[in-house]
């Protein structure tokens, strides 16, 4: 192999320098160019004779197109080098066209460190530039219309961790600025919980990052999302779309987030309006349903009594004598208290439906009964011996109207019923079962045949003994009342053994 000369080395050097495809220029510590390769010289627009010589600054405008002063950049170069060992710049050529080049500068030193030269080698960059300068702009306009959109972005690395909130997303979790935003998805399970859109608690594996990181499709992805700190609930609704790389392998995901709390309080709002209203048809068709029955047997009942007066004034002149006058004046007055049993009987229950259920409260189920003893007023002549024990459940949360008026109405059937010429014993006792309170009243009267009555038993104006007076309404007021407020009555009774009515009452919450 041949031995290059000296010579034939620096021949070499001068043809690789000149033929390169880059900017290789020498000047000196007084800015002036001292060598610049025919690619360089052409690049700018001169002839090589022309630039030889001239100051490095006619390559360099005063002000950059982003308004940077660049009056004193050979300067700094000289004076500080080693903080301009690669520079991007933007350089002007001698028609005045701006042109970005990326330079790498190297200081020649003479034995006393002072600078003598630079070494300038720079590669023509301006479409990059140009690239970059456009997806700059492009970004930019993305990121405005992100940060204006009402649905919320953000977007995660492979393992859930968040990159970047957009505006609606962070006002989504409560965060003011984006440096109060979680980064780390183990941070965001700490300050945030999860849960189904019904409430129920949603473990982190149901997360939609959870699921999008298993490589799930995750699309209209209901969550109510908590956060712990203020206990502040937003319910959203995620999408995610996975982003790939050239392998295929996901680098990122987006998310959109948007905000439906307001729709979903709405549907709330509605379903507990729809659910109101269809307790109102239901009260509606049961009231429409009585007063239909009520109507039959007010018709059933008033006709008799009627046509008995119809008939007892035709008679009536045609009485003959006093007596017989008198006589029919009595079935006048039987009629008449017949049909005052009805009315007032219709009455009753017409009365109950009128009682407002908002009056709930907690009663002292003991102060309860002595006041139902005192208005009943009962007569001195009647031998009675009443007892309670209400330890095991002293109080119920209860329509306060309902509870006295059932008490009131067992204990005065109880009374009416009572066997004649013999003690009434009345006792009275409360316990907890289950989810209801349990109301029970003994008597020792005359009892029912619930084998022959036992169907008819809560039917109004169904009287069991002829010889007792009552509207025949009381059992029915006391069941409905019952029914109608989620609980049932039980009755156990056999002739001449008396009755227990046990009650179960379901106790409504207070607010």
């Amino acid at each position: 192999m041949k031995t290059l000369t000296s010579k034939e080395i620096a021949e070499l050097y001068q043809t690789l320098v000149e033929k390169a495809n880059s900017i290789i220029m020498f000047w000196d510590k007084n800015g002036i160019i001292r060598h610049i390769n025919e690619f360089g010289a052409d690049f700018f627009g001169y002839k090589h004779n022309e630039i030889i010589g001239q100051h490095v600054m006619i390559l360099v405008p005063d002000m950059d197109s982003r308004g940077n002063d660049l009056r004193m950049l050979a300067q700094n170069i000289l004076d500080h080098p080693e903080q301009h060992i690669r520079m991007p710049n933007e350089n002007i050529t001698k028609d005045d066209k701006r042109v970005w080049i990326s330079w790498t500068n190297k200081a020649i030193q003479d034995e006393y460190g002072n600078v003598n030269e630079i070494l300038a080698i720079g590669n023509d960059i301006t479409e990059l530039r140009r690239i970059e300068d456009k997806l700059r702009i492009e970004h930019d306009k993305l990121k405005a219309i992100l940060e204006n959109l009402n649905v919320g972005v953000g977007v995660t690395d492979n393992n859930g961790n968040t990159i970047s909130l957009n505006k609606a997303a962070l006002q989504i979790h409560g965060f003011k600025h984006e440096s109060e935003m979680h980064h780390s998805f183990l941070k965001y399970v700490q300050d945030f919980e999860l849960q189904y859109p019904d409430g129920t608690f949603m473990p982190v594996a149901d997360w939609p990052s959870s699921r999008a990181v298993r490589g799930e499709f995750v699309r209209d992805y209901e969550v109510r999302l908590v956060r712990k700190k203020n206990n502040t609930e937003r319910y959203i609704n995620y999408s995610v779309t996975p982003v790939f790389d050239r392998y295929g392998e996901v680098t990122y995901f987006v998310f959109n987030m948007v905000d439906i709390t307001d729709r979903k309080m709405m549907e709330n709002t509605l379903l507990s309006k729809n659910q109101d209203l269809e307790l109102v048809n239901q009260k509606l068709g049961k009231f429409n349903d009585l007063l239909e029955n009520l109507l039959y047997i007010a018709a059933h009942d008033l006709k008799g009594p009627l046509n008995n007066f119809k008939m007892a004034f035709d008679l009536f002149d045609l009485m003959k004598t006093k007596e017989e006058k008198l006589e029919l004046i009595e079935r006048f007055r039987s009629n008449y208290i017949h049909l005052e049993k009805t009315i007032r009987g219709l009455t009753e229950i017409l009365e109950i439906q009128q009682i407002d259920k908002c009056h709930i409260k907690t009663i002292d189920v003991e102060s309860c009964l002595k006041e139902i003893l005192n208005d009943i007023n009962l007569s001195k002549e009647i031998d009675i011996n009443i007892s309670w024990d209400f330890k095991n459940a002293p109080v119920i949360t209860y329509v306060s109207a309902y509870f006295t008026s059932i008490l009131k109405n067992i204990i005065s059937n109880a009374v009416k019923y009572r066997k004649k010429g013999e003690p009434l014993k009345i006792h009275l006792e409360s316990w907890k079962r289950r989810t209801k309170m349990v109301v029970s009243v003994k008597d020792n009267g005359i009892g029912i045949d619930l084998e022959k009555n036992g169907k008819d038993l809560f039917k109004p104006f169904k009287r069991f003994a002829a010889d007792v007076d009552g509207t025949g309404v009381g059992l029915y007021l006391i069941q409905n009342m019952i029914s109608e407020n989620g609980g049932r009555i039980e009755v156990e009774s056999q002739p001449g053994n008396g009755a227990t009515f046990n009650c179960y009452f379901k106790e409504y919450k207070l607010d």
